[in-house]
């Protein structure tokens, strides 16, 4: 069972744990935290394309230099809330974990991608790309346009989503059957919030991971994806439960990822034996 990384921004210090542990493979590089770290020092780059694209490049740069046998980038989608707390002002929702994040303003991976082009025609990492918050299969389509307008070859590069919204578990066969999943991934704390109805972020709230509803949901979504050949992982929360995860191993999660955390690669590397 592949064991891989799982990062916001990777200093030295969980590079060498990684490193230690023999995990070449950078599983979850998620652009949201890159982006969030520059508008924080800069709220007017939101609104600078190319400021964005030359930081990103500068991150994928670092990370090509640190000899990664492959990175899987995860596009952003940063909520009007977390927008707020760097002072960023765009119209909010009632609810906006909810609101215009990821596909719903897609135009925002432009640059992303500018900068995911420039890192391959610099280096020979293979390099993956996952859009978050996928709720239709038009949205998936429309990533996928994307990233050859971007002039990033198809095949050159694996291409696949994180399943973050109920709704499109519903419509996976039809996805897997349509169009060329390469990989999916499951972002299970806001699969289960938005599942349960219950928000992420209020802790007088919780969901019950092991309930029966939410096991049935993560057997059913790893059955299609096993079925029609796409490769998954899990990258929420639960991937530190054990009896979930042992679960998931038995029904075809083809992937474990990890934090720079001794315990939790102790954890992980136990699993994928």
């Amino acid at each position: 069972m592949p064991v891989s990384a799982i990062c916001s921004v990777l200093n030295q210090r969980n590079l060498a744990i990684y490193r230690r542990f023999g995990i070449n493979s950078l599983g979850y590089f998620r652009f949201k935290f890159c982006l969030f770290q520059l508008f924080s020092q800069e709220p007017s780059a939101y609104h600078d394309p190319n400021r964005i694209e030359n930081f990103l490049y500068e991150q994928l740069a670092e990370l090509g230099k640190q000899n990664w046998s492959s990175i899987r980038c995860v596009l952003s989608d940063l909520t009007t809330t977390e927008l707020a707390e760097v002072g960023i002002n765009v119209p909010a929702e009632i609810n906006p974990d909810m609101g215009v994040r990821g596909p719903r303003c897609m135009k925002q991976w432009t640059p992303e991608l500018a900068a995911i082009r420039r890192f391959q025609e610099e280096f020979d990492t293979l390099v993956k790309i996952s859009a978050p918050f996928i709720s239709t299969i038009s949205e998936y389509c429309s990533f996928v346009n994307m990233v050859k307008e971007a002039g990033i070859q198809r095949s050159h590069v694996e291409l696949g989503f994180t399943l973050e919204v109920p709704a499109l578990a519903e419509e996976l066969d039809d996805l897997f059957t349509t169009s060329k999943v390469d990989f999916m991934a499951i972002g299970t704390s806001d699969l289960f919030s938005l599942f349960n109805g219950v928000c992420r972020n209020n802790q007088a709230l919780s969901v019950l991971p092991t309930s029966n509803a939410n096991i049935r949901l993560l057997r059913r979504i790893v059955t299609s994806a096993q079925e029609h050949g796409v490769h998954t992982f899990v990258c929420g929360e639960v991937r530190r439960n054990e009896v979930i995860m042992t679960e998931l191993l038995q029904a075809g999660v083809g992937e474990l990822i990890c934090s720079a955390q001794v315990n939790e690669l102790s954890s992980i590397f136990y699993l994928s034996r």
